[in-house]
């Protein structure tokens, strides 16, 4: 059976967008937390709208996270059990394998002891066909 490369089958797609999405904000965020003075209220109020604007993304983005990350796991507990059903599957057949080997080793074992068994009655028909061959008349 071909080995799969590409294992790409989860319900979800990528979450490092969401991820990079929430990390970019929050760097903004920090980088105007950075500016310590301000030259005026009007400065100060402008820095805080953007940062609001900048942090407006982060909830969306990470309630998209926390559905994605149940539903993975979620199929990660599917295919756990999945594997697990085809683990003991796997086990039953191979117990059924080595059952099968140790009938047909015995079968072998048998049809030796029958071609011995035929190679006997073989030698033994000879024997007496020659033995009849010479009660008969010469004639």
């Amino acid at each position: 059976m071909p080995r799969r490369r590409n294992h790409d089958r989860e319900p979800v797609g990528h979450t490092c967008p969401d991820v990079d999405g929430v990390i970019s904000a929050v760097s903004r965020v920090s980088d105007m937390c950075d500016m310590e003075n301000f030259a005026s209220k009007e400065d100060a109020e402008d820095t805080l709208n953007r940062m609001i604007d900048a942090l407006h993304c982060v909830r969306p983005a990470m309630e998209r996270l926390r559905t994605n990350n149940s539903t993975l796991r979620e199929w990660g507990n599917q295919e756990a059990g999945r594997v697990d059903e085809l683990e003991t599957e796997l086990l039953h057949s191979e117990s059924k394998l080595d059952s099968a080997k140790q009938r047909r080793d015995e079968l072998l074992g048998e049809v030796s002891v029958l071609h011995e068994r035929v190679r006997d009655l073989e030698s033994e028909v000879h024997s007496l066909r020659e033995e009849v061959d010479q009660l008969r008349p010469a004639g």
